[in-house]
């Protein structure tokens, strides 16, 4: 095929073998380009913020919407994936530890219990 598809339409430059390639090649083509990351001032200085877009359970989004208001569900999903990705550093780290110092001793935990209670806690 030399740039020419079945309706007549002329496409310069597509010499393709089937119109399954030609798809290909338009559905790639037509995609539009990625945004770029904006720059948005902070108090702290310059830094840098994306956009996403994402889905979330019916009852988790009118739940977040009462509590946090519709303004502000970037910031507290922005907070819940920093404290979830600390948390998995933290388990890292606790998994690496164990694998060079082997398990934790169940009498390490008992004295543990023993003094958050004697703390009040």
């Amino acid at each position: 095929m030399t740039g020419l598809r079945d309706d007549g339409l002329r496409h310069p430059g597509l010499e393709l073998e089937s119109h399954r390639e030609y798809d290909s090649a338009m559905a790639t083509k037509s995609r539009s380009p990625k945004k770029p990351t904006k720059r948005t001032p902070t108090a702290g200085g310059d830094e840098r913020k994306v956009k996403r877009s994402f889905t979330l359970d019916r009852k988790v989004d009118e739940e977040a919407r009462r509590r946090i208001g519709a303004r502000g569900l970037s910031a507290f999903v922005n907070d819940a994936i920093k404290r979830r990705l600390q948390g998995l550093r933290i388990q890292a780290w606790l998994d690496e530890r164990e694998a060079i110092d082997g398990p934790i001793p169940d009498t390490a935990f008992s004295r543990i219990d023993d003094a958050l209670k004697k703390a009040g806690f």
